[in-house]
């Protein structure tokens, strides 16, 4: 699959998901921070009739303090505002999917700014957890600054949770309410 420049990870894994003709259908990153030794009990999942497969990480030491940090503070803030899905803790864009699922991804859930681990934690398929341990990365580094990672949590949050909207409109009231007051006592 080639693309005309750089879409970011989530326009990947789709693209991925779209063109994969298999009955199950293995996302991961190519860092081999997600072990390659898991393939197998995951397959095995698959096998047993598990249609997701979220794949959470134990740790990754070499995200470093902040990374971490932040990770479990905003799984913590989504699951709070979220009126959609409870989202697995530190789940990552390692998962599998049967082909049943893929269709479902290619037939809706087509947003230009995607959570997609995101979406398959929501799905209504049979799902089941396997845990693993980041590995250090191969190569390269992560392209993702706090800046990026900020916009993705919002985007990601406006997605699965209606509390932005209302907070705006009730912000909205209000202040009509406060200017209706201010221009009948002026």
């Amino acid at each position: 699959i080639n693309f005309s420049r750089n879409f970011g990870h989530e326009a990947a894994m789709i693209a991925g998901i779209d063109c994969a003709t298999g009955t199950g259908i293995i996302c991961m990153d190519a860092d081999l921070q997600h072990p390659l030794e898991c393939i197998f009990p995951i397959v095995e999942k698959l096998d047993e009739g598990y249609e997701v497969i979220n794949m959470v990480r134990l740790s990754n030491e070499s995200a470093g303090f902040i990374k971490n940090l932040t990770s479990k503070l905003f799984y913590k803030v989504i699951n709070m505002l979220s009126d959609q899905a409870h989202f697995e803790e530190n789940a990552s864009d390692f998962f599998a999917i049967s082909n049943r699922v893929a269709n479902v991804l290619r037939m809706n859930y087509r947003e230009k700014v995607r959570f997609l681990r995101g979406y398959i934690q929501c799905v209504g398929f049979k799902k089941t957890t396997l845990e693993y341990v980041a590995a250090e990365r191969a190569g390269g580094t992560s392209h993702y600054n706090i800046k990026k990672l900020l916009k993705f949590s919002i985007s990601t949050i406006v997605c699965f949770s209606d509390f932005p909207l209302k907070l705006g409109v009730y912000m909205g009231l209000l202040s009509g309410i406060l200017g209706i007051g201010v221009l009948i006592y002026t």
